[in-house]
């Protein structure tokens, strides 16, 4: 008995998990008049077949290596790929290297030229049929857009969704995003008071004080950090390249929530959890303890005197686990600079730079091997468009 496995993907709104184990029963059930023992399943949900870009499809491929079957079953073959290049180029890999063959459940082909031409033309329609769905998705998107009616995704804190009955169609509904004015009080709130300089931490007690609270929890001063960046709240966001005017109504208005911007920039937090200074710290991520070998990350304080002052410290010696003093930032990042400089205008030092640098490129990039491979996609699609169109003409 020969070994198969099954391939089933489901991408568009019009699919869901039923599809998928209708593509599973259909492919088992061919397997079965077909003698062949199913050894493995592989499914893909929510992904395009347009591309390769699909794990299971991947570690399907990558198991074809082992031998363990000789067919790949699928429900129809634009499950397997809708791009033609992917659909050849995996095809004749499976076939030429590991004797594994791609057959279609409802699309029986034929084992001549007929069949293959037959094949070439189901994978040139599917191809055509996935770019006019992607239109007619992008126009759906860009009417929504136009209409103001909600599109996809989350409803951000403060708004809600509200159905509102299309003129003349029983049972059909348009989805609006209003505000929800009680969660807006909160959000007006938050904007309100740290535009006049209160502190997040006190801003998040104030309201847990009112009884105040986000999907049930307790507030903290971290609860707002994405929705005071979100510009939604301004009645104006991005969805994807288009730009959205008349989806989300304005809670805040637009020179608010850009002093809010300025605040949020000017404190943002560094490694360590510290309010810092603007000037980026230029050793993060690549400054050690000398004493335990732990990362030093960015820290800071101001004297009695109110002088604001910044230091690279030990992450263990902020837990008392180590006895590293902290470095002066300014100090230590000259330090490293002058060093840096020193040893780059050694001439022997740059040539040995150059070679490792040139031996790293050449461990990972072959070139003649990627114009090997480009040179094969260009001669695989080129066949296969000419097929097609002699396919069509003989058929016209």
């Amino acid at each position: 008995m020969e070994n198969c496995v099954i391939y089933a993907r489901f991408s568009s709104h019009g699919q869901n998990e039923q599809s998928i184990e209708a593509q599973v029963r259909i492919c088992k059930e061919y397997a079965e008049n077909k003698g062949f023992d199913v050894v493995n399943l592989y499914t893909d949900k929510a992904r395009t077949g347009t591309n390769d870009a699909r794990p299971a499809f991947q570690k399907m491929i990558a198991d074809a290596k082992t031998g363990a079957f000789q067919y790949i079953l699928v429900y129809m073959f634009d499950r397997f790929a809708r791009n033609r290049r992917d659909s050849i180029i995996y095809k004749e890999m499976l076939k030429e290297k590991y004797g594994v063959k791609v057959i279609s459940a409802l699309e029986p082909i034929a084992e001549d030229e007929g069949g293959e031409f037959y094949e070439m033309f189901l994978e040139w329609n599917a191809e055509k049929y996935s770019k006019r769905l992607s239109k007619r998705v992008r126009d759906g998107f860009d009417t929504s857009i136009a209409n103001g009616s909600f599109c996809s995704g989350l409803v951000i804190y403060g708004y809600e969704l509200t159905l509102e009955p299309i003129p003349g169609k029983q049972g059909k509904y348009t989805k609006r995003i209003v505000i929800n004015e009680e969660e807006a009080n909160v959000m007006r709130y938050v904007f309100e008071q740290y535009d006049k300089g209160v502190s997040k931490k006190q801003i998040a007690a104030d309201l847990n004080a009112q009884g105040i609270r986000v999907k049930g929890k307790p507030i903290t001063h971290k609860t707002f950090d994405n929705y005071m960046k979100n510009t939604k709240y301004t009645g104006e966001f991005y969805f994807g390249e288009r730009l959205c005017t008349n989806m989300y109504p304005a809670i805040i208005d637009k020179e608010m929530f850009e002093r809010v911007q300025q605040r949020l920039a000017s404190n943002r937090y560094f490694l360590g959890g510290k309010e810092t200074a603007k000037e980026p710290y230029l050793l993060t991520g690549k400054l050690f303890c000398g004493h335990c070998g732990t990362e030093m990350v960015a820290g800071g304080g101001k004297s009695k005197t109110g002088k604001q002052y910044y230091y690279y410290e030990c992450k263990k010696k902020k837990k008392k686990l180590c006895n590293k003093k902290i470095e002066h930032k300014d100090q230590l990042e000259k330090y490293v600079v002058q060093n840096v400089i020193a040893f780059l205008s050694d001439e022997d030092n740059l040539k040995v730079i150059t070679q490792d640098v040139l031996k790293y490129f050449n461990s990972r990039t072959d070139e003649s091997e990627i114009k090997s491979i480009r040179k094969r996609i260009a001669e695989i699609q080129k066949e296969a468009d000419a097929a097609t169109n002699a396919f069509i003409e003989a058929k016209s």
